[in-house]
């Protein structure tokens, strides 16, 4: 079976995905590998017998908060949303209706499931 990528490259590739200063989808168009495998390869489902550091799931999609293209709240709404909260007389299904997002939205930004990269 021949590899597109070399046992080298792939621990190249690891290792500049590592050091946090490229994208996934980045290594995937400058090696021609699409997105899905090139995330397999990062997670070592794929490639197993190469060595190099392997990356974490939840470290693959490193675009948080208002970056994400879906996000419907900034940093600072987030915060303000928080405050609200610990001072109480509020419901987490006021909080979302009021910021535009569900109560489940609410409830995992309070209990810091998402957003977990703000103080």
């Amino acid at each position: 079976m021949a590899w597109k990528l070399s046992p080298a490259t792939v621990v190249r590739l690891r290792k500049r995905y590592q050091r946090g200063r490229v994208s996934m989808s980045a290594l995937a168009q400058q090696y021609g590998v699409g997105e899905s495998q090139m995330g397999r390869i990062l997670r070592g489902e794929s490639r197993r017998q190469v060595s190099g550091p392997i990356t974490a799931r939840q470290l693959l999609h490193t675009t948080k908060g208002a970056a994400n293209g879906r996000s419907k709240l900034t940093a600072r709404q987030v915060r303000q949303m928080r405050a609200r909260y610990r001072r109480g007389g509020i419901t987490q299904s006021a909080l979302g209706r009021a910021y535009g997002i569900t109560a489940v939205g609410a409830h995992l930004i309070l209990r810091r499931k998402s957003w977990r990269h703000l103080p």
